[in-house]
């Protein structure tokens, strides 16, 4: 910029990749690439001198717009956390300020939903994981209790959790060495509360698994006679 201080609108024009933005030429500085929005609460067209305050607006409307974009490039790989997109831009160099005003407009929006992110992750994880396991590692995302409580509390992620002991309980049995039953029935049980599994769950799924050894061993026994 020179010591001049206005600049003069030039001219306006779509930005490239964004419809919902309009590119503002000036007179002696750099285009600014701002919310349509912001073109006309300003109230500003072409040949209108833009004073230091409005022009100190007009960057911070642009450089949120440019965070804006970042965000949504970097949600439409997968979905993210509201946590999870703070942390991105911070470290691309946003403020912690600049960050929060754009997370909570993607979240007005509905590009951004805590809620829904829980939700889709338990039904993701509740086969494969214990659900104390589940809601460490949402917590870890930066979701909010209420709504990791709120995704875990659907009575088919207890069915999921069960199927998800049963699981880790027989890949531990393929996994260790041939042992006494004791021996087995100790490692599971470890290895399930280990990865959070309640007693009572931890439990259901020794039993069931050491139940089916039983019956293929006896199955073998009768075989062999």
């Amino acid at each position: 910029m020179t010591n001049n201080p206005l600049s003069t609108i030039l001219g306006h024009e779509p930005a490239n990749h964004n419809p919902d933005l309009i590119r503002i030429l000036f007179d002696n500085r750099d285009p600014l690439e701002v919310p349509i929005s912001t073109w006309v609460d300003f109230g500003l067209k072409d040949g209108l001198p833009v004073i230091p305050e409005v022009m100190l607006e007009l960057e911070e409307a642009a450089a949120l717009s440019k965070w804006e974009v970042r965000a949504l490039s970097y949600i439409s790989f997968k979905p993210r956390t509201k946590s999870e997109v703070i942390r991105y831009l911070t470290r691309k160099g946003a403020t912690v300020e600049a960050a929060e005003l754009v997370t909570e407009k993607l979240r007005q929006h509905g590009y951004l939903s805590d809620k829904d992110y829980a939700l889709m992750f338990v039904q993701s994880y509740e086969k494969r994981a214990s659900r104390k396991e589940i809601a460490w590692r949402l917590g870890q995302r930066g979701v909010r209790q209420e709504d990791v409580s709120e995704a875990l509390g659907d009575p088919e992620v207890y069915e999921g959790e069960l199927e998800a002991a049963i699981l880790i309980a027989k890949k531990t049995l393929r996994s260790g060495k041939q042992s006494d039953m004791q021996t087995i029935r100790q490692r599971i049980w470890n290895r399930l509360q280990r990865k959070g599994f309640s007693v009572e769950t931890a439990r259901m799924a020794m039993d069931r698994v050491m139940s089916e050894i039983e019956s293929i061993a006896h199955s073998d026994f009768l075989d062999n006679d």
